[in-house]
This record gives structure tokens, C-alpha cells and sequence, in this order.
């Protein structure tokens, strides 16, 4: 009897049979060579880890969702070729890459680890983007981007392991302009 009770219950929150599951594009398979991922393992970020993210998320993308997530994430912002982006949190430089292509869009991405940052402007040049998608390094604890340069910003799990007071401090004055 409390069995029913609870099959009926949560057959009330189960959507309807006709409803289809949205289609889920699979991530690009990563293209990652022994070139790309030297040897000069850091801590943080061995070869191993950058090859087994990319191979879940795609070419370039640290984090879920990759270029899918990416592009859902800049959308909204009305990203046109006359515009530039502060991407901070740039990973690899999959998603400057992707956006940069989508939109057209001058991507500055910044990435705190100075090795993948080195990586994704390797890509980034590779791919054709070269200044378009563009990763420069940053120190979480001192964050110092240009004032009055870019149209938007974005930030893509930016912190990881940092204190989020310098980065809200800044983020703070900078939309206060």
C-alpha cells in the first residue's frame, strides 16, 4: 500500500512520455598530441589531467559542458565583431577559441596557470585566431586587467583553489565605471 503511494507519487513528477530529451551534441574529440602536452608537467596541471579533460569535453575545454557550455554562456551577451570580451578563466583557450570563431568577437582570455595559458595561445595561433583569441596570465590574488577596454566579460571557473575577495573587489570597481 505505501508502495503504490509512492509510485504514484513520483509518477506525478515524471515528465510526460512525449516529451523528448534534447539532443546533446558529443564534444569534439580532443586532437591533443605529445607535441602540444610537453614535458614539463606542472603540479596542478600534469599532461595526464589536460589529456583526460580534453578527452571528456573536447579540444581545449577544462570544464563541463565544453564548447556547448561555452557558447551558451556567451550568447547572451550580444557578441558582435565590433566587440571585445574579458574571458577570465581561459583554460586552454578552448572557449576564447570557440567563441572568438562563433561571434567574431576580439577574445582576451586570462588564465591563472602560466603553462596552460602558454598552451592556449600555441592553439589559438595554430588554429588561425592568433590576436582574435588571445590568453594572457594573471595572479588571482593581484587581478590587474586594462580599465575602459573591453566591451564584456566572462568568467569561467576563474578561481580554483584562490580567495574570490580580489577578483569581486576588482570585479566590483570595474562595473562601478
Amino acid at each position: 500500500m505505501l508502495l503504490d503511494s509512492v509510485r504514484r507519487l513520483l509518477g506525478r513528477h515524471q515528465p510526460p512520455a512525449s516529451v523528448p530529451y534534447p539532443a546533446v551534441e558529443p564534444p569534439r574529440p580532443a586532437s591533443v598530441t605529445t607535441l602540444d602536452l610537453a614535458d614539463c608537467d606542472d603540479l596542478v596541471w600534469p599532461s595526464s589531467r589536460i589529456g583526460v579533460v580534453e578527452a571528456l569535453w573536447g579540444d581545449g575545454f577544462l570544464f563541463a559542458g565544453g564548447r556547448a557550455e561555452a557558447l551558451r554562456l556567451a550568447k547572451p551577451l550580444g557578441l558582435s565583431e565590433a566587440s571585445s570580451l574579458l574571458l577570465i578563466g581561459a583554460g586552454t583557450g578552448g572557449a576564447p577559441r570557440c567563441i572568438a570563431e562563433e561571434f567574431g568577437v576580439w577574445v582576451t582570455g586570462f588564465e591563472a596557470n602560466a603553462r596552460l595559458a602558454s598552451l592556449a595561445n600555441e592553439r589559438s595561433q595554430r588554429a588561425g585566431l592568433g590576436r582574435r583569441a588571445q590568453v594572457e596570465p594573471w595572479d588571482p590574488a593581484a587581478p590587474q586587467f586594462p580599465r575602459q577596454y573591453f566591451h564584456h566579460a566572462m568568467v569561467l571557473e576563474a578561481l580554483r583553489g584562490a580567495a574570490p575577495e580580489p577578483l569581486v573587489g576588482w570585479w566590483g570597481q570595474w562595473r562601478a565605471r
